[in-house]
């Protein structure tokens, strides 16, 4: 079995896949992270820590609960990411030391003295997820972990913005470098809405939304949120930006004008805790939602914009679903679908819409679909770069992909693979493409710095000399 945490608890599910089944509940405004199964089967080993707070992992407790009767210990205050090792010994992580204390699997106590072994021990920021410490020991007694301070990363990274044809010529724009993860062009062509920054991991300061006016040339900040925002969507009229935003770890969906003002908090999902707005309807009405319930249950929900303001359940299925993107005449949703949780196996898919329970129609292999401004044809990822295939619809057929251009760029959120979504967009007025640079790509601020990787052989025998078995 394996053991994953979310923000309601911790769950379960076979390595085989399956169904995920709860096993422990938290309660209101707190969060267990880093579940691991003691011998025996019955009790885990997790933090759980206040749901919000910048120190709310230093301030964590340890804890181990039965899987069978609930009961739940306390065994440390104050630390975070304990791992049992099996020569009897509990690890864990306050303010970047690594600590060890004695632990007794069979009666399930921890040793009141804890040594200090490890400093300098990098771990992930506090927002939105946390709560892991970059650290591992091999069951030969070697540590490997990444040396630095809590939430520390690489420089920052200096990417740009270019337009590209379909024969994959480029033409840079006037905008600073930063570390651009998305990009959304206004309905009109006029303006880009762009996410500086990164949710997963979160980078250092945490993604904010900007909008670049292409006729001033101007780059305004949009939202200051101290915790992250990013996936902006854009109004049909261009008034609004629709976007993800963050507090104490739980994620809304909300609205700003997009010439800047007070957000307005639209919705949040009954289901899951991560609702992220991803495309919306042809007559504005409609935005369509990833609905995350876990990394085993993403599915694609609706949410009226002006109406009911509720995050409703579209399309549920086995598989995990992602990327809705609407025709423009509004009667054919485009997606990715997921054969296989870890991402391997994705293939865009496309359905009637709004009556999505009838039969899918696979397009080709790929993610981060998007129709082309007239609905003639629908672009992807290919894993190796932009594509295409026609879409006719009386009667409906897809044609056979055609490859666009290849090249070194960030078509994904999370990065080159094309992972997290669609980052790159379709200009609506021009037969080309915005994409975000790798900095490598253009010869441009250099390699990206690279953390360093510390390793201890036989650290397990130091941990034996120093920390005593009463």
């Amino acid at each position: 079995m394996l053991y994953y945490g979310q923000s309601n608890g911790i769950w379960r599910v076979s390595h085989n896949g399956g169904k995920s089944e709860q096993v422990v509940k938290t309660e209101a405004g707190r969060q267990a992270y880093g579940p691991h199964l003691l011998p025996g089967g019955e009790w885990l080993l997790f933090t759980l820590a206040q749901a919000g707070g910048a120190n709310r992992w230093n301030e964590a407790d340890i804890v181990v609960q039965s899987i069978r009767s609930g009961e739940r210990r306390v065994l440390r205050s104050g630390g975070f990411d304990a791992r049992y090792l099996p020569s009897g010994y509990i690890t864990y992580t306050f303010q970047n030391v690594i600590f060890a204390s004695a632990f007794d699997a069979k009666s399930v106590k921890l040793d009141d003295e804890r040594v200090a072994l490890v400093q300098g021990v990098q771990s992930a920021p506090s927002a939105p997820v946390g709560g892991s410490a970059f650290y591992a020991v091999s069951d030969n007694g070697t540590l490997v972990f990444v040396p630095g301070i809590a939430g520390a990363t690489a420089a920052r990274p200096q990417r740009s913005l270019v337009w590209v044809d379909r024969e994959g010529k480029t033409t840079p724009l006037p905008v600073r470098r930063d570390n651009y993860t998305m990009a959304r062009i206004s309905p009109d062509g006029t303006r880009i809405a762009l996410v500086i920054g990164s949710t997963l991991p979160v980078s250092d300061p945490p993604p904010d939304i900007y909008v670049y006016d292409l006729k001033t040339e101007n780059l305004t900040q949009l939202t200051f949120n101290p915790q992250p925002d990013d996936g902006p969507v854009w109004s049909r009229d261009g008034s609004r930006i629709f976007y993800r935003a963050y507090k104490d770890g739980v994620a809304s969906v909300a609205a700003v004008s997009a010439d800047g003002g007070t957000p307005e908090m639209l919705a949040r999902s009954e289901s899951g805790n991560n609702p992220l707005a991803w495309s919306v309807s042809a007559d504005g009405d409609t935005l369509l939602l990833i609905d995350a319930v876990s990394l085993q249950d993403v599915n694609i929900a609706t949410l009226g914009i002006d109406k009911d303001k509720t995050v409703k359940p579209l399309l549920d299925l086995t598989e995990n679903l992602a990327e809705p993107s609407l025709s423009p005449n509004g009667q054919w949703l485009v997606y990715d679908e997921f054969r296989d949780p870890s991402g391997a196996d994705v293939e865009v898919d496309i359905r009637p819409f709004p009556d999505v329970r009838q039969q899918r129609r696979p397009v080709a292999p790929g993610m981060n679909p998007v129709f082309s401004p007239d609905g003639s044809e629908i672009f992807f990822f290919d894993g190796t770069g932009l594509s295409t295939v026609s879409a006719q619809y009386s009667p409906f057929r897809v044609g056979s992909p055609s490859k666009l251009f290849r090249g070194q760029y960030w078509y994904g959120v999370a990065g080159p693979t094309g992972g997290l979504g669609r980052a790159w967009d379709v200009d609506p007025k021009n037969d080309r493409f915005l994409m975000i640079t790798m900095p490598n790509a253009e010869g441009a601020g250099g390699p990206t710095a690279q953390p360093e990787i510390d390793v201890v052989v036989n650290w397990l025998e130091e941990l034996k000399q120093r920390v005593p078995k009463h």
